[in-house]
């Protein structure tokens, strides 16, 4: 009986699988662009082959979409071409703008439901459109002027009335997708002398399928030719010295600029540019640019002299100088620090931080510092104590004995008044006696300040 069950399942469920829609379907944009004014749809050129049972299959969408066809028929293994129109609803285009991607839906005769997906761009009228001119200069006597369609549509009709302070001109038209038309358009030289140069507005409005849609676009109006110089000079160790050429006029300007230099200064001196030619006279450098500017072309040259350079050059010198001049004086550095503390009955205090180390392996280290005036060693010292305390002295004892290079050795200890102290109070170098090569030598710590009364 168990096995009857079982197997009357999976009949059912082999009955299911095999009336299940099967659809292969593929899709390809003919103009996937909607205008939000018109009622044109968007084109798809879809292919489906049914891979199931014959059957009509109803195609539709739930997400404000209108499809049409709605209904195809395909039999068993039939394949059929056909052209998707894609009409989105007015909430839609309304509040959409950009791509909008959406589901929709093939159902058969038993409610079985295949889906798939479209993706639509929905744009203002407006936007599709692109309007320019050339400049227009005094001179001028015709302008011309482009549109282009910026997008995949086909416009059959459009009528533009156009309107500025130069002309007032009408013309009706056709554009492919993508095309650009090209109108001469004669201008009133009279007209034009009563006109400042500067930029003005060019209003376009457009009319298609008695949808109207207004574009504004910018007209450049130039002056006579016009070549502007700006120089500038700035800086103190480096200076900057710029120089700009801008072609403000309407023709074609040859410009050439010169910059002189000394061989040492040339050192120093480098520019934004190469130079079209160097000519040499004496000890003098003669650099020269030559640009050939358009309308509207400007070229920038920026020297830059830095004196900097040398100066920073001559200072790590005499460091390098310098420290190499300490190394070979002294094998070992000695560094004094000193922090103020207290003591339990609030007396003022110093703890003294004493750093040993030797640049090359020296022998038998010994380090020295004295106490100031007026004040007295604590007797708890840190982790090393002194080897010898002379008090007739106050002189503290560290016996470090052989040290080898970059071996560094750290002491401390405390020292405290039983006075008050106000003012500054300079502590005693410390001192480090060792011998190096056979030789006695020396070296000390630097000077450590301390103002009390802070």
């Amino acid at each position: 009986m168990k096995k009857l069950v079982v197997f009357l399942l999976l009949f059912v469920a082999l009955i299911q699988f095999s009336s299940a829609i099967e659809l292969d379907i593929s899709k390809s944009a003919v103009q996937n662009v909607v205008v939000r004014e018109l009622e044109e749809p968007a084109l798809f050129n879809v292919t489906v082959k049914n891979l199931g049972s014959a059957d009509t299959f109803h195609i539709y969408s739930l997400v404000g979409v209108k499809l049409e066809p709605e209904n195809i028929y395909l039999g068993s293994g039939e394949e059929k071409n056909f052209l998707l129109k894609v009409y989105p609803e007015k909430p839609i285009k309304e509040s959409v703008t950009g791509t909008y991607s959406f589901v929709y839906k093939f159902r058969n005769s038993k409610d079985e439901i295949l889906e798939d997906s479209l993706a639509i761009e929905i744009r203002p009228l407006a936007s599709i459109f692109e309007i320019r001119t050339d400049e227009i200069t005094p001179e001028s006597s015709r302008v011309n002027l482009y549109v282009r369609n910026k997008k995949g549509i086909t416009f059959d009709n459009i009528k533009a009335k156009f309107s500025s302070v130069f002309f007032e001109t009408e013309r009706s038209f056709a554009l492919l997708p993508y095309e650009t038309k090209v109108f001469s358009i004669a201008l009133d030289k009279e007209r034009l002398k009563n006109v400042i140069a500067g930029d003005y507005m060019l209003r376009t409005e457009l009319t298609i399928k008695n949808t109207k849609a207004v574009i504004e676009s910018v007209i450049k109006f130039s002056a006579k030719p016009e070549l502007e110089t700006k120089e500038s000079v700035s800086g103190f160790l480096i200076y900057f010295h710029r120089i700009e050429r801008k072609n403000n006029g309407n023709t074609i300007s040859q410009t050439t600029i010169t910059v002189t230099k000394n061989i040492f200064s040339r050192i120093f001196t480098t520019f934004s540019t190469y130079p079209d030619k160097v000519v040499k006279q004496g000890i003098w450098l003669r650099y020269v640019w030559t640009k050939e500017l358009k309308p509207g072309e400007s070229f920038t040259l920026t020297v830059t002299t830095n004196y900097l350079l040398p100066i920073l050059f001559l200072l790590v010198l005499s460091l390098a100088f310098y420290l190499a001049r300490k190394n070979l004086a002294s094998a070992v550095i000695v560094t004094k620090r000193v922090r103020q503390v207290r003591t339990k009955n609030n007396l003022p205090a110093l703890k003294v931080f004493l750093s040993v180390k030797a640049v090359k392996r020296v022998e038998n280290v010994k380090l020295l510092d004295k106490i100031p005036q007026m004040m007295k060693v604590y007797e708890r010292f840190g982790l090393v104590e002194p080897s010898r305390i002379d008090e007739k002295n106050r002189v503290l004892e560290w016996q470090i004995g052989d040290m080898e290079a970059n071996d560094e050795r750290a002491f401390s200890y405390v020292i405290y008044s039983k006075i008050g102290i106000i003012g500054k109070l300079q502590m005693p170098r410390a001192t480090a006696i060792y011998e190096q090569d056979g030789r006695i030598r020396e070296s000390v710590s630097n000077i450590v300040t301390i103002i009390f009364g802070k």
